[in-house]
């Protein structure tokens, strides 16, 4: 993530290649190997290799840092509303440690932990997930 805040050289990276890296990203990383089909995979390439749409993919993580301050984050009152977590245990970009602490922030919060699953939930686990957010929405 701290790559994809320097200007322009990560938008240079992910496109190097007619988008290597994406397809590799979407091909090696996922826990469940065929959660993407090369479909799948093209879709996401003509999306991103249309103008701006890399920056502005790569502008949500440069956003987010900019946002999260520390200090102003700890000062924030938890959420008063219930909400619901479906984690990959296999992420290799947010480990479960994150989850540590999260009473705090968010004490009426219900984690489903999907133990197979990485990073893409939704694509790797679609049935346990749509599952999961309608128990929630019905309770």
């Amino acid at each position: 993530m701290l790559f994809f805040l320097l200007p322009y050289l990560p938008e240079l990276a992910l496109s190097a290649g007619n988008f290597q890296a994406i397809r590799d990203m979407f091909k090696l990383r996922p826990a469940r190997k065929t959660a993407f089909t090369d479909t799948d995979i093209e879709q996401y390439i003509d999306a991103l290799s249309q103008p701006g749409a890399l920056t502005a993919a790569l502008n949500y993580y440069r956003a987010n840092l900019a946002i999260v301050n520390a200090r102003r984050f700890a000062r924030l009152p938890p959420l008063s509303m219930e909400t619901l977590i479906i984690w990959g245990e296999l992420d290799p970009a947010l480990g479960i440690e994150l989850l540590e602490g999260l009473d705090h922030v968010a004490p009426y919060s219900h984690v489903h932990r999907i133990r197979d699953a990485s990073h893409w939930v939704q694509n790797e686990a679609p049935k346990e997930v749509n599952q999961v957010l309608i128990d929630f929405l019905k309770s």
